[in-house]
């Protein structure tokens, strides 16, 4: 019984021999590399490599591709042919490649005019009047004993769409006498629509060339009619093709920055001393000690940035914090100076390290200064306690128990509101001080004494559809007070944004109120102009 097992294990064994070998050369017969690799016959070619479309001839034949059979190997092997068609360099990733099975040995396509124009602007959504490539494919794969290799044969083909002319830029460029050489643009950091460049222009003309998708300078951005004159302002742009585009003409000399935002279709040429680029601003100098002092920006203009405090005698500058740098400060527009006190003066800027040795303002003498700078016009006013704007000063009566009339001189240093838009609630328990509250206390300006303002949370109009006026103190008995009327009894309807006339007084202006519009938040109070806006700001 063992002699018999191992003749049989000796057996298993030389067969697994015999038919390791046999199985290999199996697999080897399974491809037909040897046989197919030089007979390669299929060729598709195009009527065309490059065709641009044409909206006035929309079913005329645009393009016409052929292809020559595959190779022929025998009854056995029957060719499949496969026909694609696919964009390349697809940005958006839109539509899908098209794919046709020929199975009636028409070895021929052709598309018209609008047969291109629709897949690309329908199936794929590409843009009009920009060049994109296509590409075609014939595949040819045989059914048979033996693993064939197919047959490819691809064609590429370069296709301009017609249409509007798109206003965008892959990359941009600069060209034009005022620059000498063309230069390139580039994307700031994080946008993919504005470009930006800052350096020398001369007197002269600048446009910009553009390269967008496969068109290579064929288009500019320019003015939107003929040549114009730059302004420190965004100008209206147009993309045209290039014998069509006029110029921005640069009328000084100087350094610049260049914007171009594809988006809002703008260019910006500003001369580098006009720019303003500031996320804060600082007082520094030995006015002010080793630690910079952080301006205000007001409440009622967003361009306004203010102090009111004490400063050393000696040198002053304002270091504007940007992307978490100083580089840049605001300082005399000459030279260093002494103050004008009390006068709006244009500022200029250096870099800092400048301005802290031969860029600043002398402040002559310690004390209570107020320095206002208005980002808008680029003005700076500094007040010593000599040209100080003070409060405003009346004469009013006075509360007297005694019933006695008595006059007294009072600076307004605060405004509260008072009316029904609160229903009369308040902070105090007495007579007098019924719907008073801290919350609709208004904040006086740093800019200016005689601006009140409140933002905050959108006011409520519980009563008398949100009747409000406007008390010196947070006494009721014979207040002093800021209304819409010189008459009893008014109720007047304002709209966000407008301007209102104020009437003061202790007389019959107190028993007339401002209905607050709807969501309003934002109230300002100028007590010198007698004027009033309400308003709803974020």
């Amino acid at each position: 019984m063992e002699k018999l097992f191992r003749i049989r294990k000796s057996f298993i064994k030389l067969a697994c021999i015999l038919l390791v070998p046999c199985l290999f050369a199996a697999c080897e017969d399974e491809i037909d590399n040897a046989y197919t690799k030089n007979q390669y016959n299929l060729e598709l070619t195009t009527s065309t490599g490059h065709i641009i479309l044409d909206e006035n001839t929309p079913e005329d034949i645009a393009l016409v591709l052929n292809w020559t059979p595959a190779t022929d190997l025998g009854l056995d092997y029957k060719p499949t042919y496969t026909y694609e068609v696919d964009l390349v360099n697809n940005k958006n990733n839109t539509g899908s490649v098209i794919k046709e099975y020929e199975d009636d040995f028409i070895f021929k396509r052709s598309y018209t005019h609008k047969d291109l124009q629709d897949l690309l602007i329908d199936h794929w959504g590409q843009p009009t009047s920009t060049t994109m490539t296509l590409q075609f494919r014939v595949t040819a794969t045989y059914g048979g004993p033996k693993l064939v290799l197919p047959e490819i044969s691809t064609i590429t083909v370069k296709i301009k769409t017609y249409g509007p002319l798109q206003f965008a830029a892959d990359r941009l460029f600069m060209a034009g006498d005022a620059l000498g050489d063309e230069v390139e643009i580039f994307k700031k950091n994080g946008s993919e629509t504005l470009f930006m460049w800052e350096g020398f222009l001369a007197k002269g003309k600048i446009n910009f060339p553009v390269i967008y998708s496969e068109d290579f300078k064929v288009t500019t951005i320019a003015p939107v009619a003929g040549d114009q004159t730059i302004v420190p302002d965004a100008m209206d742009a147009d993309i045209m093709e290039n014998a069509q585009a006029g110029s921005w003409i640069v009328d000084e000399a100087g350094e610049y920055r260049v914007s171009v935002n594809t988006a809002t279709k703008t260019v910006t040429i500003i001369a580098m001393g006009d720019i303003l680029e500031f996320d804060k601003i600082y007082l520094a100098g030995t006015a002010v000690g080793n630690i910079g002092i952080e301006m205000t920006q007001t409440l009622e203009d967003e361009n306004c940035y203010a102090f009111y405090g004490q400063l050393n005698a000696g040198k002053l500058y304002l270091p504007m914090l940007f992307e978490e740098k100083k580089e840049k400060s605001l300082v005399p527009a000459g030279s260093s100076q002494e103050i004008s006190d009390g006068n709006a003066v244009v500022f200029g800027q250096a870099d800092t390290d400048v301005a802290a040795e031969t860029k600043y303002w002398n402040i002559p003498s310690a004390g209570l200064y107020r320095i206002v700078v208005n980002a808008d016009t680029k003005m700076i006013t500094i007040y010593s306690q000599a040209t100080d704007p003070q409060p405003k000063l009346i004469t009013g009566h006075k509360d007297t128990s005694s019933g006695t009339t008595v006059l007294e001189d009072v600076y307004i240093t605060n405004l509260w509101m008072w009316g029904g838009f609160n229903n009369w609630t308040g902070d105090g328990s007495s007579a007098t001080e019924r719907g008073f509250s801290e919350k609709y206390k208004l904040t006086p300006s740093l800019a200016n004494p005689y601006i009140f303002v409140y933002k905050g949370d959108v006011l409520p109009r519980e009563k008398e559809s949100g009747g409000v006026k406007f008390c010196i103190t947070n006494k009721m008995s014979n207040v002093y007070a800021f209304s819409s009327a010189s008459t009893r009894g008014v109720f007047l309807d304002v709209v966000h944004g407008g301007s209102y006339t104020l009437y003061e007084g202790q007389l019959d202006n107190r028993y007339s109120y401002f209905r607050i519009p709807e969501n309003t938040n934002y109230i300002m109070v100028d007590i010198e102009k007698l004027v009033i806006v309400f308003d709803n700001k974020q």
